[in-house]
């Protein structure tokens, strides 16, 4: 790979082909033999896939829950296309395991953990998994950026009961944490290569559409995602999945004045990968590739899409085939690709 200058392993394929005929006329003095030779050769390169670790960074807006082309909710499209990539990732033949995330947002960013929230007092009675709901803005822009590796600032929860609690108070914790749950409807899957698990999770009717836009929680969420995983594999590509503007339509661009891309690419670039060696060349560095794909949605490139991802990374998607066809645009490139 270094001695030949690419980015990756490849495999050369060479066919060549020899044809004998015989002439319908031969002359010797002027060279024209009763038999003569055509032969023909070309070479195709096929570069070996490359592991890559993906972020989907998913909206979970309200609007994710209408209806799309063949009756179809957008939400239904969008997650059976990720089952669908991940289906072609596992089949890659990589050295190392390709790994995939789900990073959502509505107005908010929601974690889960494994705990189960039990309440079972003066005749309420009820269950939830143990959420956090995140919002990763600060007082202003320059500080969301500034702290954008931090930990977020916890915006609501699943609470559980406490001993001694009164009627009211058992009352008041029921209602409350059944509106998170109406509020939240969808979690992340942290990165990882257990294909099964995140299929499962994913197509789970746990993971649902309500709410507003913000998607920087899901952009910042994901970053911090990359940048506190180990091992990372050489490519890192980020995809957002939305069907409209953010509510508001300024903020993002604000945050990517302030260098949020920049410094998500730049962050994310210079963390070590489980190929780099201990002087790494420029092809054997951690490549960011960032994209977004509108789902039957025309990203506007002036609100802040433009200038993080770039122009040739933003993607209007009318249907799943789109959809499918996009994501695999965005990781095409780091996967394996025939050259002619």
């Amino acid at each position: 790979v270094q001695a030949s200058g690419e980015l990756a392993p490849f495999s050369d394929f060479v066919v060549s082909a020899t044809a004998k005929y015989t002439s319908w006329i031969s002359y010797e003095e002027m060279n024209l033999k009763p038999e003569f030779s055509v032969s023909g050769r070309a070479v195709t390169r096929k570069y070996l896939p490359q592991p890559v670790d993906v972020y989907f960074i998913g909206d979970f807006s309200g609007s994710m829950s209408y209806s799309w082309k063949s009756g179809k909710i957008k939400l239904d499209v969008v997650k059976e296309t990720i089952k669908r990539v991940v289906d072609d990732i596992e089949e890659f033949n990589t050295e190392e395991k390709s790994r995939v995330a789900l990073l959502g947002y509505n107005p908010l960013h929601v974690k889960q953990s494994d705990e189960i929230v039990r309440l079972n007092a003066y005749g309420y009675r009820g269950s939830w998994r143990k959420k956090y709901a995140y919002d990763y803005a600060r007082n202003s822009p320059a500080t969301t950026v500034r702290r954008m590796f931090d930990k977020p600032t916890l915006y609501n929860e699943i609470i559980k009961p406490s001993y001694g609690m009164s009627l009211y108070e058992v009352e008041r914790l029921y209602k409350r944490n059944n509106d998170f749950d109406d509020d939240y409807k969808f979690y992340d899957i942290p990165l990882t290569e257990d294909y099964d698990n995140f299929r499962a999770q994913l197509m789970s009717d746990q993971l649902k559409a309500g709410g507003g836009t913000s998607s920087w929680n899901g952009i910042i969420a994901a970053a911090q995602e990359a940048n506190k995983a180990t091992n990372l594999n050489p490519e890192q590509v980020f995809i957002v999945l939305s069907d409209g503007s953010d509510n508001d339509e300024t903020y993002l661009q604000k945050l990517v004045d302030q260098g949020l891309c920049k410094k998500l690419r730049s962050t994310i670039s210079a963390k070590r990968n489980r190929f780099q060696s201990n002087v790494p060349t420029e092809a054997e560095k951690t490549k960011v590739t960032m994209g977004v794909i509108g789902i039957n949605y025309k990203v506007a490139e002036s609100d802040g899409f433009g200038d993080c991802f770039g122009k040739k990374n933003i993607y209007h998607a009318k249907d799943g085939e789109d959809v499918y066809k996009y994501i695999l645009n965005l990781i095409n490139e780091e996967t394996g690709k025939l050259k002619d």
